[in-house]
């Protein structure tokens, strides 16, 4: 559930503030780093428990209309179609990931207030309108049902979004990530029977990898940041160097780390990479500032050897083309 693009914004957050404050404490930054990451699966167990969460709302609800002398119709109708999604009912009957999650503190439970505006939202929303129309809803249904939820409802809904990031600050511009995650991932868990509780376990083979990939990366930008920085500014003879804004020149000092350090990883991968960073971090004109000297610094040492990548990084090799 860790993948480098998720390592490199973290390195990049964390680096922002280690940098920023002249603090180049590199053991201290990677426990950051770990930390955040950390979180971030936190957050996307929370995302995945959420399904389960929402039929609370509907049990409840149903059981209040139960106590009515004249319960709407439409209401029951609702709330019971809700409740009987097979989305929310796979992830509540999985018992090992409902008990991991116990076992963690993960819980919507400082968030019932939102998550309560929340669902009376999705039982007015389109989406869920058309879910009611069909007869007998499939997980399919289930799972395009909470795909709006997901990519409409939750994202553009403040008050919730807020508390998770005032909660946690490593939670910061994650939530759109853990949402998409889910939504990437229901399918494979569906298709097991069963969340996969091993992929939030930092001890996993591959998130130790790019745990790793991530501490490296922070140590050696951290370690080499003066002489990165210059070459940098050796290549920035057409750019006013008192307007290059701080977060750019963070953003090709890491991708020069990377360059140097990592044998296995693609030149053009790597600069691809910190470019997609900068359509988040930086200015619009930041692409092309940041394109241009990484490509001028990295070809430079790549054609002085200093540069030296494995077959599988050498097939990222720059050209004059």
């Amino acid at each position: 559930m860790i993948n480098r693009r998720l390592v490199r914004v973290k390195a990049f957050k964390v680096l922002y503030s280690r940098v920023s404050t002249d603090n180049f404490d590199v053991q201290t930054a990677e426990r950051e780093l770990e930390i955040s990451l950390e979180r971030t699966l936190e957050l996307y167990a929370m995302m995945l428990l959420l399904p389960a969460e929402l039929i609370k709302y509907s049990s409840e609800r149903l059981e209040t209309l139960g106590k009515m002398f004249h319960p709407s119709e439409d209401e029951i109708v609702k709330n019971t179609k809700f409740k009987n999604n097979l989305l929310s009912n796979f992830i509540f009957r999985d018992s090992d990931f409902i008990s991991f999650c116990s076992g963690r503190g993960i819980s919507w439970e400082p968030y019932r207030d939102q998550l309560k505006i929340l669902y009376n939202q999705i039982l007015t929303s389109e989406y869920f309108e058309e879910y009611l129309t069909k007869s007998n809803p499939s997980i399919k249904d289930a799972l395009k049902m909470f795909e709006a939820i997901y990519s409409i409802q939750i994202e553009d809904f403040e008050p919730l979004v807020s508390s998770l990031e005032d909660a946690c600050i490593w939670w910061r511009d994650d939530i759109g990530y853990a949402l998409n995650l889910a939504i990437e991932n229901w399918g494979r868990y569906i298709k097991n029977s069963k969340i996969d509780i091993e992929g939030f376990d930092m001890k996993n083979d591959l998130i130790k990898a790019n745990v790793e990939f991530g501490k490296q990366l922070v140590s050696t930008t951290l370690s080499n940041f003066d002489e990165y920085a210059e070459m940098a500014q050796t290549h920035s003879t057409n750019w006013d160097l008192g307007r290059i804004v701080f977060s750019d020149m963070l953003i090709i000092v890491m991708g020069i780390a990377e360059g140097i350090k990592f044998e296995d990883i693609g030149l053009r991968i790597t600069i691809n990479e910190y470019l997609e960073i900068a359509k988040y971090f930086s200015t619009p004109k930041s692409k092309t500032f940041i394109n241009g000297i990484l490509n001028k610094v990295l070809r430079e040492l790549q054609d002085e050897g200093k540069i030296v990548k494995s077959p599988r990084g050498m097939a990222g090799a720059l050209s004059d083309d």
